[in-house]
């Protein structure tokens, strides 16, 4: 039997081997925790690097990017107590200068989500971003901005660009129920007053929608294109901070500017031109062609 002394010795050695294992493993450990945090702070590195090139390539994709906007205008107008709209697809191609102006006929068909209406309907409804989705849905295009205002609005703006040049195809002449004369405007080549061509926007007595549209359509092209020289752009702050305040509208100030600069080069030209909506017509609803 061993004695008291070796029993002492074998109980310490097995505590002391006991104690080497249990630092071993804790030695081990310590490395995996050191391999781990290692491990972590690389991935993370790496994340925060991928993350500085992929945000230096998106500014310098939006350097380069070209902004060609698809906008929707929509002007409103409550005189005489009765509402009308003028819709206005303006698409912009800052590539070769051109812009194409299409206004929409204010009783166009259209669909969004399981609401069927007029283009009217939709925008009284839901607003300009429910007519947004209507066009979008008709022609199957992405409008990236709109331009609501008022007639009154647009009165201001006209007066700060000055006359426009624009023939006026026929002798136009309305009356109201009550005597008032809603337009009264002669045949002809003429420069139009910021009155004469709210009178023009307002005359209801055009044979079709498709001639309302293709008239109205003419006098917006007319428009841009005086508003595209130099002398405008130079005062397109001035202007937009005059209208912004009393329109709806998510164009800002800095697409201004984007599109005045996109647009510099081709100071000189007329870069606008009237697209036509084609369709049929019944005596409530314009229905546009598949491919307008």
């Amino acid at each position: 039997m061993p004695t008291q002394p070796q029993k002492h010795h074998a109980d310490y050695a097995q505590k002391r081997r006991r104690g080497l294992k249990i630092t071993k493993r804790l030695i081990i450990l310590v490395w995996l925790l050191l391999f781990v945090l290692l491990g972590l702070g690389a991935w993370a590195v790496v994340r925060q690097i991928t993350a500085i090139d992929q945000s230096n390539q998106h500014l310098e994709q939006s350097q380069t990017e070209v902004f060609r906007p698809n906008v929707l205008l929509v002007l409103e107008d409550d005189v005489d107590n009765m509402s009308r709209y003028v819709f206005t697809l303006l698409c912009f191609n800052t590539q070769d200068g051109k812009i194409s102006a299409t206004v929409l006929p204010e009783n166009m068909d259209t669909l969004v989500g399981q609401k069927q209406a007029t283009l009217q309907q939709q925008f009284v409804y839901g607003g300009p971003q429910q007519a947004r989705l209507a066009v979008q849905t008709a022609f199957s295009i992405t409008v990236d901005r709109y331009f609501c205002c008022s007639f009154s609005t647009l009165e201001s703006l006209l007066e700060a660009l000055g006359a426009v040049e624009f023939t006026v195809p026929e002798d136009l002449y309305y009356q109201n129920e009550d005597g008032t004369v809603l337009c009264d405007l002669t045949a002809g080549e003429q420069s139009l007053n910021s009155q004469q061509v709210l009178q023009f926007l307002r005359y209801p007595g055009w044979s079709s929608e498709t001639q309302a549209s293709e008239q109205r359509g003419a006098l917006a092209g007319a428009l841009i294109n005086q508003a595209a020289t130099t002398a405008v752009q130079q005062q397109m702050t001035a202007l937009y901070e005059q209208i912004v305040n009393s329109a709806q509208t998510d164009v800002s100030l800095v697409d201004l500017n984007q599109l005045a600069g996109q647009y510099s080069a081709f100071t000189g030209s007329a870069p606008a031109s009237v697209v036509t909506i084609t369709g049929s017509a019944t005596d409530e609803v314009f229905i546009p062609d598949d491919t307008a």
